[in-house]
């Protein structure tokens, strides 16, 4: 205990010195340091779809299309990774350097998590900075999101972009001001679009965030976004992504016979899949689905997951009982009128005659 005490006095007293900047540049170091020898390590891409597709979309926007092998995968994931491998295969020759150049990047994408989760302490009140500091690394070396980001494929964004939603949402959370707010929930509409560009599933996120938005004006009585800017924004972009998603599939997959609704792994062949299933072999494939992902869930965190769940379970409750005895007083304790209370007029004495 002593020395944990010294370690946490130490911290705090570092802490004093360089600030919560000097924090998270130094958060940054030491995971993209750690996630870089590791990366160097690796030498060849594994056989994994998902690998090539993100390569066959930065080959083919570095002007060196891979048109004609691409139809041995009909395998589609996003291409928001990609978009940061481009400029490194236009430029790399060397085919062992540009993977190496790759999982470079990604060591700098993983290494945005422990900044984030460093500010995301910050915002929920943990007082001490080396509990913030040891909460910011344990996020940050999460062996799933260590050993994703090994890999030239869109999981690395998909261990990234929900720490970027959640700095987006907690810089809305407290924000008051209508301009920032405004821009703000532009920043938030483009972060969950970029995050469907990265993969599909994610879309789980643009659904977490209207949950968010919905709890909050139900349990706070306010919006933490300007609705009809983040509505329209996020409808805007949504669709400018999916008009660019075409027109780059059909691009990189060009004389394959392979179109975006033909492709597996996209929500069209999903929702195709689905209809097929009857009714209720789709519940029977369902649930035993969805407690398998919770079973994960919980061992996966060595049991931490099942006490999040149960103190976030016991939060919403909390929650809405204070928000219903909240309203209750509310509509109950209005300011009484009390009649007013009139003064008799003073009395005069007449004026004496002359």
């Amino acid at each position: 205990m002593k020395t944990i005490h010294k370690i946490g006095a130490a911290t705090d007293e570092f802490y004093r010195k360089v600030g919560d900047g000097g924090v998270c540049v130094i958060l940054f170091i030491v995971s993209f340091g750690i996630n870089a020898v590791f990366a160097l390590q690796m030498f060849l891409p594994s056989i994994d779809p998902s690998e090539f597709t993100a390569a066959g979309y930065a080959s083919f926007l570095s002007g060196h299309g891979w048109t004609s092998i691409m139809s041995v995968n009909g395998y589609y994931s996003g291409y928001a990774t990609s978009l940061l491998y481009t400029p490194f295969m236009a430029i790399i020759k060397n085919p062992y350097a540009q993977y190496r150049a790759f999982l470079l990047i990604n060591a700098a994408l993983v290494s945005i998590i422990p900044v984030t989760a460093y500010r995301a302490a910050r915002f929920a009140g943990v007082p001490k900075a080396w509990l913030r500091i040891a909460s910011a690394m344990v996020c940050g070396m999460y062996p799933s999101a260590f050993l994703h980001s090994k890999f030239i494929w869109n999981e690395t964004a998909c261990v990234v972009m929900p720490w970027l939603v959640i700095a987006a949402v907690t810089g809305l959370w407290s924000e008051r001001r209508s301009v920032a707010r405004a821009v703000k929930s532009v920043m938030l509409a483009f972060v969950l679009v970029l995050s469907f560009a990265a993969h599909e599933r994610l879309i789980a996120l643009t659904a977490a965030v209207v949950l968010i938005v919905i709890f909050a004006r139900v349990i706070y009585s306010h919006y933490i976004v300007s609705p009809i800017i983040f509505i329209a924004t996020l409808g805007l972009l949504f669709y400018g992504e999916h008009v660019l998603k075409i027109r780059l599939v059909t691009a990189v997959w060009s004389g394959s016979g392979y179109t975006y609704d033909a492709l597996a792994n996209t929500v069209p062949s999903f929702f195709d899949s689905v209809n097929k299933i009857p009714f209720v072999t789709a519940i029977q494939r369902v649930l035993p689905l969805v407690f398998g992902h919770l079973y994960y869930f919980i061992t996966a965190t060595w049991g931490i997951g099942a006490l999040s769940l149960c103190i976030f379970a016991r939060a919403v409750v909390r929650l809405l009982k204070l928000n219903a005895v909240h309203r209750k007083n509310h509509h109950t304790d209005k300011p009484r009128t009390e009649p007013a209370i009139t003064k008799p007029a003073p009395k005069t004495t007449p004026a004496p005659k002359t």
